[in-house]
């Protein structure tokens, strides 16, 4: 077995801290004696060895759904509706089709960005047409 003694050194006082290879308790305070260290604290070190693995990258149990990232475009795109409403439909399709890897959660917000989206989407296109259609 390891053994750590930390102690001090009997001629000159000064701290020692030392790793002594021993049987037992007794064998390491009769070694740290005769190499003249004055023991104040021993404590055994495992020996077993531990093999620790290499860092895997950590795996999220989340997945964003693609169509979240569509409606999150849509957000910006509902001003012009040309672009705005085929955006949000494409997000609402992906969102409702939904990989198998995302959450519901992650779809259920997608849907609900992409309706919302889509809704401002027609409003502002009736408010074109009302506006400028005259």
């Amino acid at each position: 077995m390891l053994w750590r003694i930390d102690g001090a050194d009997s001629k000159t006082g000064t701290e020692v801290q030392l790793n002594i290879e021993a049987g037992s308790l007794e064998d390491v305070l009769i070694l740290a004696k005769a190499k003249g260290i004055f023991t104040s604290k021993v404590t055994e070190i495992s020996t077993t060895r531990v093999d620790v693995p290499y860092a895997q990258p950590i795996e999220s149990s989340e997945t964003i759904n693609p169509a979240l990232y569509i409606g999150i475009c849509s957000l910006v795109a509902w001003i012009v509706p040309i672009i705005g409403i085929p955006t949000s439909i494409l997000g609402l399709l992906v969102g409702l089709k939904g990989p198998k890897s995302a959450s519901v959660s992650s779809s259920v917000i997608a849907i609900i960005v992409n309706t919302i989206t889509l809704s401002f989407g027609i409003m502002n296109s009736i408010a074109g047409a009302i506006k400028y259609g005259r």
